[in-house]
């Protein structure tokens, strides 16, 4: 394994893609990263604002559903 390689394996450990989806707008696609510190039984995903909300910030958070994707 080339050392590029090793560097991308660590990445794709930390990234995910978020995707959103509207019943009245369709969906959009984002990402984000994992952070999970050892110490606490959760994962945080940190991402930009517009990642939930849609590039022109329309979407309601009451109206949407979100999934993580990521390598495990």
């Amino acid at each position: 394994m080339s050392q590029y390689q090793y560097n991308f394996d660590i990445i794709d450990s930390i990234v995910c893609k978020i995707v959103i989806c509207s019943s009245k707008q369709g969906y959009e696609h984002g990402s984000g990263v994992i952070l999970k510190l050892k110490e606490l039984n959760y994962i945080y995903i940190l991402t930009a604002k517009h990642c939930i909300l849609g590039k022109n910030m329309n979407y309601s958070l009451d109206e949407i559903s979100i999934k993580i994707l990521a390598r495990g």
